[in-house]
């Protein structure tokens, strides 16, 4: 399997991430949606999920801390191995591939987008998603919002 093309632009700024193939694909994407999780697949073999709704940490950890959405978890080699983690036990703010700044201000106000510091990056609304045999394509709008904004 090869990734011949993949993008996805997310987040505020619409960052792009893209990975193309070296050698040709006769690859066959596609997209599912369920549980707030959207699973892009290449000839039915995993390519990665974006995680677009709330997800809770594991049993013990402080879940209205370390809760996340808007990253991509798990990402898959060529091999269908996931080379990608959430909620290592040595940073439980890290998560996938996500957007982030640790320093960033609002008016007066600091925000903490890298550690979780009182703020997340929430999805809004799907702008596009299409996969077809040569590519996959997500585009969601989301937003960075404070944990005490109504």
């Amino acid at each position: 399997m090869t990734y011949q093309h993949l993008s996805l632009l997310i987040g505020p700024l619409a960052a792009m991430w893209t990975l193309l193939s070296t050698t040709a694909a006769s690859g066959d994407f596609q997209i599912s949606d369920s549980d707030h999780k959207v699973v892009v697949t290449e000839d039915g073999r995993p390519v990665l999920t974006y995680n677009y709704g709330r997800m809770d940490p594991p049993e013990g950890l402080d879940a209205e801390k370390y809760w996340r959405s808007s990253y991509i978890y798990p990402v898959y080699d060529l091999a269908a191995e996931n080379i990608s983690e959430d909620f290592p036990s040595d940073h439980y703010h890290h998560r996938g591939i996500f957007w982030s700044w640790p320093e960033c201000r609002v008016g007066d106000r600091k925000m903490d987008t890298w550690t979780l510091g009182g703020v997340r990056q929430v999805f809004e609304k799907w702008l596009y998603q299409e996969a077809d045999a040569d590519a996959a394509k997500l585009v969601a709008q989301n937003v960075w919002q404070f944990d005490d904004d109504p």
